[in-house]
């Protein structure tokens, strides 16, 4: 017969009561869910970004960053006005704004993070953007 069967354990030995156990498991469980959350976290945000529009199209706006890995559409910037979207996704250091409009490419701007955040999150449609679209025969709008 086995000799552990049948031999009570060393005085010296002791054992992990039921409440060290349980404490265990809930550390443990803990530990994998600050895991989780970390591994699907969501992207960054800023709480706004402003675009300044004073030509007569209404542009639609999308932002990229450097790597260009995709376009995110953020607005539509009526012409003559700025236009506030919340909650953007952070774009980290550089940050491209694509305007386009009727599905026509009318161009790009790119800044830095430092200096989006230096202007206040705002940045002002270039003035290539509607002479691009004029030049093309685009007419804005009603």
């Amino acid at each position: 017969m086995n000799q552990l069967l049948i031999e009570p354990a060393p005085a010296s030995v002791r054992r992990v009561g039921p409440f060290a156990r349980k404490l265990g498991v809930v550390l443990a469980a803990a530990a994998m869910l600050a895991v989780g959350l970390w591994i699907t976290r969501g992207p960054d945000f800023v709480d706004r970004v402003s675009v300044s529009n004073s030509s007569g199209y209404g542009l639609n706006v999308d932002v990229t960053g450097a790597e260009r890995d995709g376009w995110l559409p953020i607005s539509v910037a009526t012409g003559g006005s700025t236009t506030t979207t919340n909650d953007v996704v952070d774009q980290r250091d550089t940050w491209i704004f694509r305007f386009a409009y009727a599905g026509s490419a009318a161009g790009e701007l790119s800044i830095s993070r430092a200096d989006l955040a230096k202007h206040g999150w705002r940045i002002v449609v270039p003035g290539d953007v509607s002479a691009r679209l004029r030049a093309a025969g685009i007419q804005p709008g009603p």
